[in-house]
């Protein structure tokens, strides 16, 4: 058994035992893994504020090969995002983008560039003048994009997920497709609604997965 140590963010918490939770992690070194945090559900543990979701951290487990969940040792935390928490919009957006890096990610499969996508996502929420809706957008592109299942402008793939939509809507979504995948930065453009369905209904199919965090986010939003 050896001991490692490294960055993670914490995608979701489940209770394991009266004491104990399992926390399933984001890691730039070891893909998404879970860990049995032994009690942290104990009053005064130190391990119960820092596991809280959307914590970044960076924690000590013992790593067993042939382990699926590993033993979590301690953990501290490098940002809350306590900007984020503190607003229901900025915490579902991040919901949301959470919920579309869990499915993305596998066990022991490390995609430093979904770990950054994520700490960039959530960070970019946290920014005082902050848009939920333009955030979500941009994270999930981007996290899309490096696990490499990213719609285009042109790509045929996309068009399936743009029937029903308004001819005025078809061509919003592509073009705000083309300002994802080029170097434009202005949020402006990407605040759009239309584009964000459109992007939880591909990234449902290519995924493989309810995104289900994403009608919390539209109640929220208050989209139609």
């Amino acid at each position: 058994m050896a001991y490692i140590q490294t960055e993670a963010i914490v995608l979701r918490k489940v209770d394991f035992s009266e004491t104990s939770v399992i926390v399933t992690f984001l890691t730039p070194q070891y893909g998404r893994m879970a860990c049995l945090a032994k009690g942290a559900r104990r009053k005064g543990s130190p391990l119960n504020a820092s596991l809280d979701t959307f914590n970044r951290l960076e924690l000590t487990c013992a790593w067993k090969e042939s382990r699926q969940v590993q033993n979590l040792i301690e953990a501290s935390v490098i940002s809350a995002y306590g900007a984020i928490k503190r607003s229901v919009p900025r915490s579902a957006a991040a919901a949301f983008i959470l919920d579309t890096v869990l499915h993305a990610s596998w066990e022991n499969h490390p995609v430093p560039e979904l770990y950054e996508a994520t700490v960039r996502g959530l960070e970019l929420l946290s920014l005082e003048n902050a848009d939920p809706c333009t955030a979500a957008a941009q994270t999930v592109y981007a996290l899309l994009e490096a696990a490499g299942v990213a719609p285009g402008d042109k790509d045929e793939e996309s068009l399936p997920f743009t029937r029903g939509k308004t001819p005025a809507e078809r061509a919003e979504i592509l073009n705000a497709l083309e300002r994802l995948g080029g170097t434009e930065t202005d949020p402006g453009h990407r605040e759009t609604e239309v584009l964000l369905d459109f992007l939880h209904d591909y990234a449902s199919h290519h995924l493989e997965a309810p995104l289900k965090s994403y009608a919390f986010l539209k109640s929220v939003l208050d989209f139609e």
